[in-house]
């Protein structure tokens, strides 16, 4: 709700209050001052809340990850297997140490560079 809101900003403008001018702390001191309208603000806001790293991680934690994750009907996997299983036949980029040979996709034969 609304105290929540109120005190992530806060915990925001006070690890970045140190980056900010008098004036630019007077603008945003409150999560009420907030004009998402105005340019210029943004472009403060921007600038003080770009690497401060609670700010980052409440966006991709929020918006960002739930958004993306979102965006495909069922989870997207893949493995070795997926990638040499094709009709083709074409098998590439495979590379590692003889200790995962037995891993490898049985279409897949592990070999040793010349020289």
């Amino acid at each position: 709700g609304k105290v929540a809101r109120e005190g992530e900003y806060a915990e925001w403008f006070g690890a970045s209050r140190g980056q900010m001018s008098k004036e630019e702390q007077a603008q945003l001191d409150r999560l009420a001052k907030i004009d998402m309208e105005s340019q210029p603000l943004m472009a403060v806001m921007f600038r003080v809340y770009a690497h401060n790293m609670r700010a980052v991680n409440f966006w991709l934690a929020m918006r960002v990850l739930p958004t993306e994750t979102q965006t495909f009907p069922e989870r997207l996997v893949a493995n070795a297997w997926h990638l040499a299983d094709n009709a083709q036949g074409n098998i590439a980029g495979f590379s590692g140490t003889n200790d995962n040979a037995l891993l490898l996709p049985l279409q897949v034969a592990q070999s040793a560079p010349a020289g």
